[in-house]
This record gives C-alpha cells, structure tokens and sequence, in this order.
C-alpha cells in the first residue's frame, strides 16, 4: 500500500536528484537549457554569471535535499537527525514559496522584465515548479506533524 507522505517525498526526492544532474551537467560544462536559465535584463546582459564551484554547490544542496525527502519516502535509507530533518522541512518550501514570489524585478510572479526568454521559462515552467515543490513540501510537514504517514491513500 501506498502512503501519502511517501508519494510526496518520493516525487519531491525524484524532483530534486532531477535538478541536481542537470546542475552537475552544467557544472561539467554542459551547455543544453543554459541560456535560458539564468535571468537577463532587457538588453540581453546576463545578471548572473555563477561558476563552476557555485553550480556544482547548487547541485550539491540540491542531492542533498533529494536524500532528506527520500529518507522520508524510505526509498533512501540515510541516518539524517531527526532534529535536522524537521527543520529542513520546513525551511525548503519556504525558500521556493520565496523563490516563487521573486524579486520584483527579474524573477517570479511579480517580476517587471517579462520579455526576455529567462521570463518566459520562469512564468511557464520555473515559478510554477517552485510553487508546487513548497506545496508539496508544506504539504508533507503537515501531514509528518499530523502523523498522517501510516494513512493509506491506496
């Protein structure tokens, strides 16, 4: 049978070891999606310019995140501190309900440059991903804290 909070924590686990390779991929060197992923002003300048070191940390954090919710899911099977493990809880969503709302300027629901392609793949595609990983996430910590993990959905 399948647990709620376990389906949660695998498609969160799964999401994040995603973003994980592809960070590792361009921490490699590769270039596929790259243009599109760092934002730009009107004029095309790029307003960051991570590194190597900064994208592979990236990816770092993000595996890191991916065994914290698979750990849940117990498809990872990580002795993680349970103290460690609450708090991340609910520190991760908030970060991409943070990330989601943006800057108001180049990233997010209330960004003002909206023409550049960086804008276009942030409405479609990584805003609302953001949006649904603090979802999920808020999602699961109540659920953990409610102790609905032994709640059959299946």
């Amino acid at each position: 049978m399948l647990h709620l909070t376990k389906i949660i924590s695998f498609v969160l686990a799964f999401t994040f070891t995603a973003l994980a390779v592809i960070h590792f991929y361009w921490a490699c060197g590769g270039q596929w999606g790259l243009h599109a992923v760092i934002p730009t002003n009107l004029s095309g300048t790029k307003m960051l310019n991570p590194g190597t070191l900064i994208t592979l940390g990236v990816g770092l954090s993000l595996l890191l995140v991916a065994g914290l919710y698979g750990a849940v899911s117990k498809e990872f099977k990580w002795g993680v501190l349970t103290r460690i493990k609450a708090i991340s809880y609910g520190i991760v969503p908030l970060v991409f309900l943070l990330r989601a709302v943006g800057d108001f300027k180049y990233v997010g629901f209330f960004k003002v440059v909206n023409t550049t392609e960086f804008a276009f793949w942030d409405s479609v595609f990584f805003t609302p991903l953001c949006v649904l990983i603090s979802l999920l996430g808020f999602l699961l910590l109540r659920l953990s804290a409610a102790g609905f993990s032994s709640k059959n959905i299946l």
